[in-house]
């Protein structure tokens, strides 16, 4: 950071750093943290360990209780099924489609 001189912002990822605490990214004046891949190797660990378990017990009913995976109302939630169901209530009328679709009439069509 001091050869860069506060030139313009900066951002890094810092994945094969992992015990650098934040704090001395902050105090060296680093702009922003990207952290790049930690999310998807904590999905990776939870969905072996579900699978395994599913397996193991040839059940759900462990991975079904409370907090121990997402609720399917959930999952609908982050994909905002809500929204996707109000246009597909707006546009699931193919004449209706078709009536906003066809052109109007064509004022030159009398000259």
């Amino acid at each position: 950071m001091e050869a860069w001189g506060d030139r313009l912002p900066v951002v890094i990822v810092p994945t094969k750093y992992p015990d650098v605490p934040v704090d001395t990214f902050r105090n060296y004046g680093v702009s922003s943290v990207i952290w790049a891949n930690h999310n998807m190797r904590a999905s990776v660990q939870a969905m072996q360990n579900v699978t395994k378990g599913i397996y193991d017990t040839q059940s759900l009913m462990d991975c079904e209780q409370p907090g121990a995976i997402a609720t399917v109302s959930e999952v609908f939630r982050l994909q905002r099924t809500g929204e996707l169901k109000e246009a597909e209530n707006k546009y699931e009328n193919p004449t209706e489609i078709a009536k906003r679709m066809a052109p109007g009439p064509n004022p030159m069509s009398n000259a």
